[in-house]
């Protein structure tokens, strides 16, 4: 009797003073992305295929570049003739660019361009705002008094030709601008050991809380949610998703001059067959394009440069996946894809079962892939249940060298404040030791915006992208055993009925505020030292817990708080006997300030309401 999986799972004079001030501004301004006071914007190296302003003399004026004039009535004369100017001159380069392909070194660079471009047109539809869209290469991105600014991509040999076109004051290479952040790149480094450092700005919860420690309110004044990952980001790893179908052709795929993302092979009812479209295939169930997404998308996914490889095993009509099309298909994969060192086998299906041919099966195919240098994840499943229940056990979960992943609440900021707890749903047992984010938003392509999803399918497809990170950045060599206790290391401790285990971490474990307010110090408070210094030379205490001594250190003791602290630079021990808060101070040491602003020990003052910037709380 066949076994099925169940899956759930961005005035002449006047206007060169215009100029003058946006020159200065786009080449001058800089945002540093760390907190150190030697900021300064990245110029990009000369000599290569790269973004160029270029800075046009427009006599007719300026127009508005995210409308066209020829659809609006009653404009006037020269707001035309300047539109009209613009977008011949911006065809002019775009035709030179087409003309010139050959003068690029980085030829696939072109194409991702125009195939980021096309998908780009699809997925944006109507909400759409530049109106210039005639060229993947060129864009209008200024229109001030007389002065106009193109972005282009351009060849070295491009720039000099377009130098020479009439009306054309300069071209010069765009710049990189860092973000005035609140987190400290170096300190990030340090702390993970990555070669390097890549962000992702306001991203879903899913991404950000498995690139820091345990959030806590109490400490951290706004969550922070960034996603800091290795800037190898799970170049040249292989993952191979085992699932229901899949959709590699949108935006979430765009960087394929990368990477390779592309359909392997079909497993239906026992037969393989080879893939007409390497880009979408499988069965109209999105269960595959949602892991997928989780795993490798650019937006949504952990592992943005890794080789995505999708084997399908199309469901059968009520629904259900076969477990002998998942025997073939992990048989395929062992004797055709498995890169030594290189592979993660991701499975986001299970079923429980009690028959030893199937169970032995399982462990020979995961053995077989561990053996020959892969590495295997498996989710726990959404069951409610001890992986070994009642005489069954979940596989492929509970197998020797595989990696079994729980889910733990990632819905809201709150489900993960001071604490993580395993999700109702999550399978649990002995055999799973690591869990992820079981709630995740991803975009699939038949849904218009990006949806919310559950499951423990989830939780795996993330320890799988976390995983494929740890490899591409380190280069090392790991077996399932080695890979487990790394994960084990760096990931953040949680209790399970009353058992440890793990919340999955990339190794990122300090926590930063958005607004860049802590009530506290350490990796749990933004990296602060715990002795920070403050007074006259130094300012104010970063953590605003602190109080600042009379020989200008920062801690939150009665030395620090008591005789000889210095109210400019941090708090203080209240003046008034049993009061605090603001206006008042510190309590002394071991108190809580209550949310009246009273001093005490009891549950009334260290519980709810507590203050804990002027005292303890529980």
């Amino acid at each position: 009797m066949a076994c099925y999986f169940n899956f759930i799972e961005c005035n002449s004079f006047i206007d060169n003073i215009f100029f003058f001030i946006i020159s200065i501004l786009l080449i001058n301004i800089t945002f540093g992305k760390t907190s150190s006071n030697d900021d300064e914007a990245i110029t990009k190296k000369k000599k290569e295929d790269q973004n160029y302003i270029i800075f046009v003399s427009n006599a007719y004026g300026e127009f508005n570049i995210f409308s066209n004039p020829n659809n609006k009535k009653n404009e006037k004369r020269e707001e035309l003739k300047s539109y009209e100017y613009a977008v011949t001159l911006m065809d002019k380069i775009d035709e030179l660019i087409n003309e010139n392909r050959d003068t690029y070194k980085d030829q696939e660079k072109l194409e991702e361009i125009e195939n980021k471009n096309l998908l780009r047109k699809r997925d944006d539809g109507d909400n759409q705002i530049s109106k210039y869209d005639n060229s993947s290469f060129v864009n209008p991105i200024s229109s001030i008094g007389n002065s106009l600014l193109i972005s282009a991509y351009l060849s070295e040999i491009l720039v000099e030709k377009i130098k020479k076109m009439e009306n054309i004051e300069s071209v010069i290479p765009d710049i990189e601008m860092d973000i005035n952040g609140y987190y400290n790149k170096a300190d990030i480094l340090e702390n993970t050991s990555w070669k390097g450092l890549t962000v992702q700005e306001d991203v879903e919860l899913h991404l950000s809380m498995i690139s820091q420690g345990l959030y806590n309110d109490q400490i951290i004044g706004a969550y922070d949610t960034n996603y800091y990952y290795p800037e190898s980001a799970g170049n040249d790893i292989d993952i191979i998703i085992v699932d229901s179908g899949f959709d590699f052709s949108y935006s979430e795929y765009s960087n394929t001059s990368q990477r390779t993302a592309e359909c392997k092979i079909i497993i239906e009812e026992s037969r393989a067959k080879s893939v007409n479209n390497k880009k979408i295939c499988g069965s109209k169930y999105s269960h595959g394009i949602e892991v997928a997404d989780v795993i490798g998308g650019s937006i949504y996914g952990v592992a943005k440069n890794a080789n995505i490889y999708g084997v399908t095993v199309v469901p059968r009509s009520n629904g259900q996946i076969s477990t002998s099309d998942v025997f073939m298909a992990l048989e395929y994969i062992k004797e055709n894809m498995i890169r030594k060192h290189k592979t993660i086998v991701n499975v986001s299906l299970g079923t429980f079962t009690n028959s030893e041919e199937f169970i032995g099966t399982f462990k020979k195919h995961i053995n077989s892939i561990t053996e020959k240098g892969g590495l295997f994840v498996a989710t726990s499943g959404n069951k409610s249940a001890n992986v070994r229940s009642n005489g069954k056990i979940y596989v492929p979960c509970v197998t020797e060298n595989a990696i079994c992943v729980g889910g733990v609440n990632s819905l809201e900021t709150k489900e993960i404040n001071k604490k993580f707890e395993k999700n109702e749903k999550s399978g649990y047992g002995d055999e799973v030791k690591i869990y992820g984010p079981i709630h995740v938003k991803a975009k699939v392509p038949s849904e218009k915006n990006p949806e919310y999803y559950y499951g423990t399918s989830f939780s795996a497809g993330i320890v799988s992208g976390v995983i494929a990170t740890i490899m591409s950045d380190t280069g090392k060599n790991y077996d399932p055993k080695t890979m487990l206790n790394y994960l084990i290391k760096k990931g953040i401790p949680f209790e399970v009925d009353g058992e440890t285990r793990w919340v999955i971490n990339n190794g990122k474990q300090i926590v930063y505020s958005k607004n860049s307010e802590y009530n506290g110090c350490g990796i749990n408070a933004g990296n602060i030292p715990c002795n920070e210094r403050c007074g006259p030379s130094y300012g104010k205490c970063r953590d605003l817990s602190a109080c600042c001594s009379s020989k200008n250190y920062c801690n939150t003791t009665s030395a620090h708080c008591g005789t000889g602290c210095q109210p400019k630079y941090g708090l203080c021990i209240s003046k008034e006997e049993d009061r605090c808060g603001p206006g008042y101070g510190r309590c002394p040491s071991g108190e809580c300030c209550s949310k009246y602003g009273w001093c005490g020990t009891k549950s009334d003052y260290c519980g709810t309401g507590c203050q804990p910037r002027y005292g303890l709380c529980n």
